[in-house]
């Protein structure tokens, strides 16, 4: 079964849904790549989301598994009762270079759309290859210490037809600049 991790998408979101960009990016089918080299232009012009401790917390709003075992979509159902969260520490050099992951290296993936500017992000990522299908829609408001997102994440895997391979996850993520980094926090994930 093909999925996207719940966590994977939290570093590359973090940092681009940090920043309060005078600039803004629109684009339409284009490579991680392009949407990678694009995101880094604009952090280049120095208003990007500022260095220090972010705390997200991740929040499960549906689950959608019918081909998996009742076991394990009523472990999901567990987690979306609790909000998991995390804390990764983002570094000047972070800001500076934008070192994130944005899917650039897959060329399975093609950004449909990708668009922020005014504080608002909207997006979406498809990939296809041997394992399946799979998409990712982000829709949120950022700031400089803030942002809140809507991700839904879909898959079809190749090995099971139809519903038996479907897997839709949505989640709400929120987070903040909580102050500088202690030393205790993740960092970020520069690739997945």
């Amino acid at each position: 079964m093909t999925r996207f991790r719940l966590g994977s998408a939290i570093p590359f979101l973090l940092l681009v849904a940090g920043c309060d960009w005078g600039s803004s990016v629109d684009l339409r089918n284009e490579s991680g790549a392009v949407v990678a080299e694009q995101i880094r232009r604009v952090a280049a012009g120095g208003d990007f989301a500022q260095p220090g401790r972010w705390e997200t917390k991740i929040t499960l709003n549906q689950v959608d598994a019918p081909g998996m075992p009742a076991a394990f979509t009523e472990k999901l159902k567990a987690q979306m009762r609790q909000p998991q969260t995390a804390a990764s520490c983002l570094t000047a050099e972070d800001v500076k270079k934008g070192a994130f992951y944005v899917g650039e290296e897959n060329q399975a993936c093609r950004y449909e759309r990708f668009a922020m500017g005014k504080g608002r992000i909207d997006g979406v990522l498809r990939c296809t290859d041997q394992m399946g299908t799979r998409s990712m829609a982000m829709s949120g408001s950022y700031g400089r210490d803030t942002y809140k997102l809507v991700v839904t994440t879909d898959s079809q895997s190749a090995q099971q037809a139809g519903a038996a391979g479907k897997v839709s996850v949505t989640m709400t993520m929120d987070a903040r600049r909580s102050g500088q980094c202690l030393g205790t926090e993740g960092r970020p994930l520069t690739r997945l």
